[in-house]
């Protein structure tokens, strides 16, 4: 008899999981109706409304982990096969980053380390989510990849190449920070079990605290190392559009460093009364973009002074509400909205 009601509240308990976790899907399901009609074509092409309607391996693995979330394998499967058919070309597992609808075709073969490492992930939750070995085959193959050729030793320790040709120079190594995706690369560590991982995102983290210029003390979108770390000089030395990813991904790996997160708060609260956060700062001259930034931006921002203020004063019974993703709004903002929901739930309220 013991028996038999254990076995029955083991049911129930599976019952009641399943039912809490169809509601939280339900919950952002028109979100992702909606991100559905506006970026993600019937034959599984990721298209970035905001860049000419190019299709990038980046947005490829955004869509693939969307899909994931919201448990939609028949979209995550046309993303997949289009990504596979169109991009994974090279002769490695990696991805050509860009195509162009206007050709049709390629126009780009070097690969993309975020749009990479998305969409290896992407197969991983995939393959946790749905049980399907060949995603996991897949994600293996593509991770060994990245780790044989886009992880190099530097004075600073083993780093990121932001893809595979044109980033080492004759005098240092061009880097990105916003391409640690570091709920990913410890997912990676504990697949692959290679040491290389866990190295590269202390590495990842040690340039994070380093990595501070202008007012706020913020990090570049590119980074230069050679003797000493800075903002690239190939580039505008900006906060922008790449580098705004960085506290999201740290809040999505819970690392919990208020520290790290401080220079973010700091940017959002001196312009936060005025509803206004510029989409840039150039650190040099700490001067900021004139428009306001989009609502995907927004969203990263709030959700990291909401866990800043949970991580100093240790207070959990305080909830966020990001809105909901409404249109017009271009492919990165609405990315960067449903990753920070994603973020928000997985990294603070799964603990």
């Amino acid at each position: 008899m013991r028996k038999h009601y254990l076995f029955a509240l083991i049911v129930l308990v599976s019952l009641l999981s399943a039912c809490q976790q169809s509601v939280e899907i339900a919950k952002y399901s028109s979100d992702w109706t909606t991100y559905k009609k506006a970026f993600i074509s019937s034959n599984g092409r990721v298209v970035d409304t905001g860049n000419n309607n190019i299709s990038h391996s980046e947005g490829q693995g955004t869509g693939m982990l969307l899909a994931e979330t919201y448990n939609d394998l028949p979209c995550f499967n046309r993303i997949w096969t289009w990504t596979r058919h169109h991009l994974q070309i090279r002769r490695d597992h990696l991805f050509a980053w860009k195509w162009n609808p206007r050709i049709h075709g390629i126009t780009d073969l070097n690969d993309a380390t975020d749009g990479d490492i998305l969409i290896a992930w992407a197969l991983l939750r995939a393959y946790k989510q749905w049980g399907i070995s060949s995603y996991r085959y897949a994600a293996l193959r593509i991770i060994r990849d990245i780790r044989r050729k886009l992880i190099i030793k530097t004075p600073w320790g083993l780093v990121l190449l932001p893809g595979s040709r044109g980033f080492i120079k004759r005098t240092g190594v061009e880097i990105n920070l916003s391409y640690w995706i570091y709920p990913a690369l410890k997912d990676f560590a504990n697949v692959d079990n290679k040491y290389e991982w866990n190295k590269v995102i202390t590495t990842g983290l040690i340039l994070l605290k380093s990595a501070r210029y202008g007012r706020w003390h913020l990090p570049p979108d590119w980074l230069f190392l050679d003797d000493g770390i800075r903002p690239y000089h190939g580039y505008r030395e900006r906060f922008g559009f790449n580098a705004i990813r960085i506290p999201l991904y740290l809040i999505w790996a819970k690392i919990d460093d208020p520290g790290l997160l401080k220079p973010f708060v700091d940017y959002y609260l001196y312009f936060k009364s005025g509803n206004f956060i510029p989409a840039w700062t150039n650190l040099s001259n700490n001067s900021v973009d004139s428009y306001n930034a989009p609502e995907g931006i927004h969203a990263i921002l709030q959700l990291t002074l909401f866990t800043y203020n949970q991580l100093i004063q240790h207070k959990s019974n305080i909830k966020l509400k990001l809105p909901k993703l409404k249109l017009p709004q271009n492919y990165y903002s609405a990315s960067l909205l449903l990753m920070s929901k994603i973020a928000l739930k997985e990294g603070l309220e799964n603990d």
